[in-house]
């Protein structure tokens, strides 16, 4: 039995690094050609010598001359050998947590060879979409902001007049932003496609949901939600949502400290984090807990003190005061159907933004602590009240959401697959910001005050129904099998 076990182990690993071993030969090559290869495509589809799918590029050849092409080749070629690093990091990430599952004594259920195959093609095409869109919207100002800070400026006061509401963590991207423009990108693509490794194939199995179950396949890889804003826009809210799952997850466990560090650690990326921690300090009174978050986001932002100044705060006050946008307040401020337009020519609801996210969040709070609602749940209630409150909209800010969420009904999937409600109301919720974000990319929708009135029944919606089922489900923290 030793024997067999012991050839087990020594066929995996030698098929393990086979698979790293082809597939870092194939980026290998790929990094050869495509600065060969891709130039005389684009001057061939210039010429219309081409393939159709390449018609796009001779569309505006009147106003835009081929070198513009070539130059924007020549960069995502260049970036070819780090995606790739990146892609054969995901599968030796994945092949070892096949390894340790098939190992002698696991009790882990066997992994299917047919899920790596799965996660593999999925995770390089993810890399390789996110390096061909180039960069748009927000990424452009990220890499302003970046090239800044390697100047030297003033992170969240960039020539007087761009002001942001990112943490100081944020700006250590800058680093990966001077080696390739379009590698922190991938690092952010990469940060996802690691943490979907470890949810489907470790985290999930362990919850009794396997990769091709409809839940799983609508959830990670056929939602077009994350390749619009995590491999198109860059975004990186993700990491606010990896750091919050690994605090919810390490608390779970038991691991005060180590939750701590991560909800602080996704805080100094950007604020939205730390509304859940007095929502997860709830259940036990976890002092600990409260008390190393609060000092690790201290220490974060002392360190950025000692660098940067007074302008460290500049963003929360900036977050607790900027002009409304793509939100409900936005809807009856801006919008010409406002139906405070009939009493005044100039609406104006923002001033009531920040009683409202106040009194919502401290209800919601007491509700919580009354009820005894587990920390996980609490903590997505937190997140959704801040969503549908706060007077700023974009849908890149439910990346937290819908991470945290999956996490805690994965986590709870035993308990809750039975109520078939609460289950089909949030696979409708990820459905319809899936929806509206695939509209808006092919400009079927217009963004911004539509955004506010339609996504703001939607969110409240769903708060609604998870409050009446933590009255009627109270429990104690679930634990993890992990």
């Amino acid at each position: 039995m030793k024997l067999q076990g012991n050839f087990l182990c020594y066929f995996i690993l030698r098929r393990s690094i086979l698979l790293v071993a082809i597939f870092a030969a194939l980026w290998a090559a790929a990094a050869v050609l495509a600065p060969l290869v891709g130039p005389q495509l684009i001057e061939a589809a210039y010429a219309d010598r081409a393939l159709p799918i390449l018609g796009w590029i001779s569309q505006h050849r009147d106003t835009i001359p081929v070198q513009f092409y070539l130059e924007r080749w020549r960069t995502i070629s260049d970036a070819v050998p780090l995606a790739g690093i990146l892609h054969v990091g995901v599968i030796a990430f994945l092949l070892t947590i096949g390894r340790r599952d098939r190992s002698p004594g696991s009790n882990a259920v066997s992994a299917d060879y047919g899920d790596d195959a799965i996660l593999i093609g999925f995770s390089g095409v993810f890399i390789i979409w996110t390096l061909i869109t180039w960069y748009h919207q927000d990424y452009v100002a990220y890499l302003y902001e970046w090239n800044q800070i390697l100047a030297g400026g003033v992170p969240w006061d960039l020539d007087g007049f761009w002001i942001n509401t990112y943490g100081p963590l944020f700006n250590v991207l800058a680093l990966p932003a001077s080696i390739h423009p379009l590698l922190p990108k991938l690092l952010i693509a990469f940060c996802y496609l690691m943490f979907t490794v470890w949810f489907v194939k470790y985290f999930a199995p362990r919850q009794q949901l396997v990769l091709r179950s409809w839940a799983v396949m609508l959830l990670w890889l056929f939602n077009p939600f994350p390749w619009i804003e995590i491999g198109y826009f860059g975004h990186f809210d993700v990491l606010m949502g990896i750091a919050s799952v690994a605090a919810a997850h390490s608390l779970t466990r038991g691991r005060d400290v180590a939750a701590a560090f991560w909800l602080a650690l996704g805080t100094l990326v950007k604020f939205l984090p730390v509304v859940i921690l007095p929502f997860l300090a709830l259940e036990g009174r976890r002092v600990r807990f409260a008390a190393c978050s609060v000092f690790f986001v201290l220490t974060g932002f002392a360190l950025s003190f000692l660098i940067w100044g007074p302008s460290t705060f500049t963003p929360i006050a900036f977050a607790a005061t900027r002009q409304s946008a793509s939100s409900i307040y936005d809807f009856f401020t801006r919008s010409p159907f406002s139906p405070l337009l009939l009493v005044t020519d100039r609406p104006n609801v923002d001033w009531l933004a920040m009683p409202c996210l106040a009194a919502s969040g401290l209800t919601v709070f007491t509700w919580c602590a009354i009820r005894r609602v587990e920390p996980v749940l609490a903590s997505v209630l937190a997140i959704l009240t801040t969503l549908a409150f706060y007077r700023i909209g974009y849908m890149q800010y439910q990346t937290v959401l819908l991470m945290v969420g999956a996490y805690w009904a994965t986590l709870n999937w035993e308990h809750l697959k039975d109520n078939v409600v609460l289950v089909r109301l949030l696979v409708a919720y990820c459905i319809y910001f899936a929806v509206v974000d695939s509209a808006y990319v092919v400009q079927a929708v217009p963004y911004g005050i539509t955004f506010g009135l339609l996504n703001f029944p939607v969110e409240i919606t769903l708060l609604a129904v998870l409050l009446r089922f933590s009255a009627r489900n109270r429990s104690v923290i679930s634990r993890s099998t992990a």
